[in-house]
């Protein structure tokens, strides 16, 4: 739009300082543009608010007061990198405690195989001077006995270890868990927790938002709910930039009190789009068809009509005549237009300097090319309409 009054000015400008005749001068200034056929989609206007896919609240997974905070708001941080630290010399302590018990379990699991062993070896003697009728069944019962019990005991100093060992798995856990850190990549939003506050497992201590991809939460009245074509793509308007997307999902509950149903729309992030913001979101709502297409600015209503000015040859130069359009259904940046006798692909509209026509001749620029543009067919309707008309 800046070019465009840019285009217009210089325009004004080039006409004033040249010494052109009045009757050039009367003339009015111009941008036009073409009138297209275009495949389009009728599309429905739906707002909303843009959302960080992840937003979560990082809680501690350990009973404890804070040793130190690594981070502050607005910081930008990567998976892995370290928020917080708690204070974990009682779990210090607890692992060297279980680390010396676990030493001595394993001791003792060696005391309980030589035990083991020498009883075997006994049994395997008294076995031999039991065939030779040297010793009474009694005494062999007994090694026997005293063999089940060694292995009992070696069985459950062997399965002690284990449970040690298992508590000093679980121990270093727990002291992983005293350092907080962050589950994506992202930006800290909130500092919850300062050094020396307790903090009780489950807490949260650090918010978080994803900085990799953004979601638009359209709001779509229920009406639409069958209409939806779920294989177009969605286009957004935010913050003054424009994005489409085909990644979207519906949600299927709609709210009791507004009548609508969220539209989940997500694309990449990108600068100067951050969560919370407001978002226009233009939905597909029937197939692609053509149809005739005109910039957004062509389309004046005055007089309780919808019009577009035409420009045409007539008998004083290219003159601008008012064509009668109805607007079938408009996007971000075109309105598409029934079909019109008057209208055809190709013809020149005016984009510029419509909102204040008067009646006669017009001077015009194309908009796009900035070159001058001599009509060369006579318009369909005989007389020209001025904005007064």
């Amino acid at each position: 739009m800046k070019k465009s009054f840019a285009k217009f000015n210089a325009l004004m400008a080039a006409l004033l300082l040249s010494g052109v005749s009045y009757v050039v001068l009367a003339q009015q200034a111009v941008l036009v543009e073409p009138v297209t056929l275009s495949d389009m989609q009728q599309r429905e206007r739906v707002v909303g608010n843009i959302k960080a896919a992840v937003e979560a609240g990082v809680s501690v997974r350990e009973s404890s007061s804070v040793d130190q905070v690594m981070v502050n708001e607005g910081d930008k941080v990567s998976l892995g990198d370290l928020l917080l630290r708690l204070d974990s010399r009682r779990l210090h302590a607890q692992s060297l405690q279980l680390q010396a018990e676990y030493d001595r379990s394993k001791a003792l699991v060696k005391q309980r195989k030589a035990e083991q062993k020498n009883l075997q070896d006994d049994l395997t003697a008294f076995t031999y001077t039991a065939e030779k009728n040297a010793i009474s069944e009694r005494q062999l019962r007994n090694v026997k006995t005293e063999l089940a019990v060694a292995e009992a005991a070696l069985s459950q100093a062997n399965f002690q270890v284990k449970a040690l060992q298992n508590e000093l798995e679980l121990l270093k856990i727990r002291l992983a868990d005293t350092e907080l850190r962050a589950p994506f990549n992202g930006y800290v939003t909130q500092r919850l927790a300062e050094p020396g506050e307790w903090f009780n497992q489950g807490e949260v201590a650090i918010e978080m938002i994803s900085s990799d991809r953004l979601e638009a939460w359209l709001e779509v009245p229920q009406r639409l709910a069958s209409q939806l074509s779920t294989t177009s793509e969605i286009t957004l308007e935010v913050n003054g930039q424009s994005i489409s997307s085909k990644d979207f999902k519906l949600v299927s509950q709609v709210n009791n009190r507004s009548r609508t149903f969220n539209l989940v729309v997500s694309f990449p992030a990108m600068p100067n789009i951050l969560s919370g913001m407001a978002v226009t979101g233009w939905v597909a709502t029937s197939s692609e068809d053509q149809v005739l297409a005109v910039s957004k600015n062509a389309v004046v209503n005055k007089g309780g009509m919808t019009l577009v000015y035409k420009v045409s040859n007539g008998e004083n130069g290219s003159v601008a005549t008012a064509v009668p359009v109805t607007v079938l259904y408009k996007s971000a940046e075109v309105y598409a237009l029934a079909a019109n006798k008057e209208l055809t692909p190709g013809d020149k509209v005016i984009v510029e300097g419509n909102e204040r026509l008067m009646p006669g001749p017009v001077v015009a620029t194309d908009a796009k090319t900035g070159r001058g543009f001599v009509a060369s067919s006579a318009p369909q309707s005989s007389t020209g309409i001025g904005a007064g008309e």
